[in-house]
């Protein structure tokens, strides 16, 4: 697993603030979730061959189709793929509701898609969001929104 963080500002202090933190357990959790589930997300034959990102309106759609079965699988057995598409609804809402004004997209190399025989799958969880920066001098205080990225390295 490798964790990149990148921001347009300035760091003078070296560590991670408390919102990286927390964004890097989402992104865990994902990926734990994915790792639990090695049926589907490393499969060769699963068919994941474009990014999963933060819907811009409207319902969200996942990288797998429940087969109109029981979505959350809570009350029946699911397939590897439908347990897939339960894992990442739940992600997801839960996602937006923590952090309504983050982004996220889930994209796999060109290995993924459906039928490719290349092995070993890899998955970039890619995480965004905007922090607010704080520059004081002797003209005063100056106020401004940057945007940060992390991305996680994922191989199920």
């Amino acid at each position: 697993m490798f964790v990149k963080v990148t921001s347009r500002a300035p760091r003078h202090v070296a560590g991670f603030t408390l919102v990286e933190l927390l964004m890097t357990f989402q992104a865990e959790s994902l990926a734990s979730s994915m790792r639990a589930n090695r049926g589907y997300w490393a499969s060769t034959t699963a068919a994941f061959s474009t990014a999963w990102t933060t819907p811009t309106s409207g319902a969200q759609s996942y990288p797998m189709s429940a087969n109109g079965s029981d979505a959350t699988c809570q009350t029946a057995g699911c397939s590897s793929s439908e347990m897939a598409y339960a894992d990442a609804k739940a992600w997801s809402d839960a996602f937006a509701a923590a952090f309504p004004s983050a982004k996220f997209s889930v994209a796999c190399s060109a290995s993924c898609s459906a039928g490719s025989s290349a092995a070993p799958r890899s998955y970039d969880i890619t995480l965004t969001w905007s922090e607010k920066t704080l520059a004081v001098n002797r003209s005063g205080n100056n106020t401004s929104t940057v945007p940060v990225s992390m991305v996680l390295h994922v191989q199920p």
